[in-house]
Order: C-alpha cells, then structure tokens, then sequence
C-alpha cells in the first residue's frame, strides 16, 4: 500500500492531527483565562476553518511550482512558531492570530495527499488515501488524550504544556521530512511550466466532473462534521445517554472508519474501482442518516452511526485519489488544494447549520434532511461513475 518514500510525509498528517487534537478540548478553558464568551470560542474554532479554507489552494498551487517538500517543511516550521506563540498568548486578540495561523499552516493537508499521488499508481491511489486516513484518524484519537494529560501536568496557565509539547512534534516532523522526504527530480524549465495560476482557480470548477467531486466531498464534509456537532444531543434525545455512552459511541464509530480503510476500501476499489466505491459510500452514508432519525433502540443507534462511519471511510480517500487523476502535469496540487478548501467551509457550516436545525425539530429534522440533501450527491455520483472507467492493475 505505501512506499519507504511515503512514511516522512504520513508522519506531518500524523503529527498535524495530534497537534489539532491536542488544543481541540483544551481550547475553551485556555481562552477563559481572557474573558472569552461561548461565542468567541465558536469563533476561535471558525477561525482555523477559515484560514484553512482561503489557504489550502494557495499551498497545493505552490507545491506544484517550487516542490512539495519545499512547502511541507516551511508550514510545518510556520506551525512550530504558531503553537509556541499560542503558549505564551496574553490576549484574546493573540489566540485569534494563533488559531487563523495554524489554520493557515495545517492546510497542508493537500500538498501530503499531492505528494501521495505522485508516488501511486492511479489504480491503487485510493488504498495510499485510505492510509491516509487511518493515520489521520490513529492521531486525531490520540491527540485530546495527551492533551488532557498534559495540562494535568501545567503549572503555568491552563493548557499552556500541550501547546508547547504540539510545537515540539512539528519541529521533529519538520527534520523527518527536511532529512528524509525525496524530492521528485523536475528541471527548472519543467517547473516553470507548472502550477495554476490564482486567475485559473474559478475555471477549475468549471470542469463537470471536478464541479461534482469537489461538491460531493463539501457535501460529505458538512453532514459529517453536522452529525459530530449534534450527536451527543441526539444520544441524550432518543436514548438519555449521558458522556460516558456518547464517548463509547465515538469510540466505536472511529474504529469501524478506520477498519473500513484499512481493510475494506482496497478490495471495494479493486472490485468496482473508485467511482464504484464512491457511489457506494454515499449511499450508505443516506442509509445511515435515516436510521438516525428514526427513534429506536441503543443498538439501533450504533448501527446507525457505524453505517456512518462505512460510508465516510469509503467516500473521502477515493475522493481524493478521483481528484488527483483529474488534473494534468502541475496542477493535481492545486486541485486537491481545492479539494481540502470545500471541506475546510463544510467544516465552517456544518455545526451552524445542524445546530440550528436541532433547535427547530430536534434529530428528526436534522438527519432526515440530511439523507434528503444527499439525494442530490449520489444522482451527481452515479452520473460520474457512469462516465469513469475502472482502472485495473496491470501486471
């Protein structure tokens, strides 16, 4: 599945979602210490998203110029002066900066799955975005346990020792990849050559099939960080759980989403290539939102949340791998670049909107709307698959 070659980079998506790991439950109580309102909170989250959003494309087009090590070394130094500053802020206007700062240097993200890309053939790409996200979702699960115990530890202001302990893992990743990542070797005159320009971004989208991945991945996107934002109010709706249940649920549901990438989306591709699994996943991913909005049991419950899980295993690697294919020579960074900006605004949007339907109607609302808004993805879906071969391996 993955390359001697590919582990420097595996290790930035490693460390950068332990990082956001560890400031996520951290956060709240660190901006306290300014006299931080709840709405302010929201807005220091909002903060990463948007920053993230603006910049990702703006990496992945540099990345196509000047190089993909060039560029995961600089935003990894930029994260190790963000977190550091970030521990010794002395005002809420400096936790601004530091959030939209990190948000700016955790766009990356598409410049690791660029580099991915370059290195995998087009019909295994899906199983090399697959590990991707196994590794994404090992760290992201790691990251608030030893943030919490962390400041356990902090004798200076609350939260400071995560932060500092964040720095010091994107400075090793910064050596790993400075030391060890290889560099594809392109001349000069090649590199001139590549890229997309900022006046070209809007005719990117113009293209039908990029328009409906790019769509479907800001639609995935926003259910899923909906349904995080809201689950734990759905658990306490239909089942009276209290954090202990909800907690056992996440767990479960992070498990089977990783199991689903480790074992399940190379055979799945194999069987009916990436568009075949693509077309899959959102349906199950309907099939999961409707039984969430219906009352049932606790079992039932998990159910629905694995069904879930399955279908956002199956539907963000093979977006991604789908996206790199579509683009020609210089510009697969640019359009995965653009590709993390539409997840970056789903992520923006999505607790909003699903927070404000469960405040109108509760899950029923929530979730049922969902699995209706998703109609319209898996129509675009299944007309893309119709028109994508599967690509078999050769040999």
């Amino acid at each position: 599945m993955l390359r001697s070659d590919m582990l420097p980079v595996l290790l930035v998506v490693f460390i950068a979602q332990v990082g956001f790991g560890l400031v996520m439950p951290l956060l709240p109580f660190y901006s306290q210490r300014f006299g931080a309102s709840p709405l302010a909170v929201v807005a220091l989250f909002s903060a990463f998203s948007l920053t993230q959003m603006v910049t990702a494309p703006l990496w992945g087009r540099v990345s196509d110029r000047y190089g993909r090590k060039p560029v995961l070394c600089w935003s990894m130094m930029v994260s190790v002066g963000a977190y550091l500053w970030m521990s010794q802020a002395d005002s809420l206007l400096a936790l601004f900066l530091c959030r939209s700062v990190q948000g700016a240097s955790s766009a990356n993200m598409a410049v690791a799955q660029a580099y991915i890309a370059d290195r995998t053939d087009p019909e295994e790409r899906s199983k090399s975005m697959a590990a991707m996200g196994v590794v994404s979702g090992v760290s992201f699960a790691l990251g608030p346990l030893l943030g919490g115990l962390l400041a356990e530890l902090s004798d200076t202001p609350p939260g400071a020792h995560p932060f500092v302990a964040a720095g010091a893992l994107c400075a090793v990743a910064f050596l790993v990849v400075a030391l060890f990542a290889r560099e594809p070797a392109v001349s000069r005159d090649q590199r001139q050559r590549r890229g997309v320009s900022l006046q070209q971004f809007p005719g990117l989208l113009a293209q039908p099939r990029l328009r409906v991945l790019t769509g479907l991945f800001f639609a995935t996107t926003l259910i899923f960080s909906g349904v995080n934002a809201t689950v734990a109010l759905w658990a306490q709706e239909y089942f009276a759980w209290g954090p202990h249940e909800v907690g056992l649920l996440m767990t479960t549901v992070g498990t089977v989403m990783v199991a689903v990438q480790l074992l399940g989306v190379g055979r799945i591709v194999r069987r009916f290539g990436d568009a075949g699994a693509l077309v899959a996943g959102v349906a199950v991913i309907i099939c999961g939102l409707l039984a969430m909005a219906i009352p049932g049991c606790g079992s039932l419950g998990v159910v629905a949340n694995s069904l879930l899980a399955i279908g956002f295993g199956l539907t963000q690697p093979t977006i991604a791998a789908l996206v790199s294919r579509e683009g020609r020579e210089g510009e697969v960074g640019s359009l995965l670049g653009v590709n993390q900006s539409m997840g970056s605004l789903g992520r923006l949007l999505g607790p909003m909107l699903a927070g404000g339907l469960f405040t109108l109607g509760g899950s029923v609302l929530v979730y049922a709307l969902g699995a209706l808004v998703m109609i319209g993805p898996l129509w675009a879906t299944v007309w893309f698959a119709r028109r994508t071969p599967v690509l078999r391996r050769s040999g």
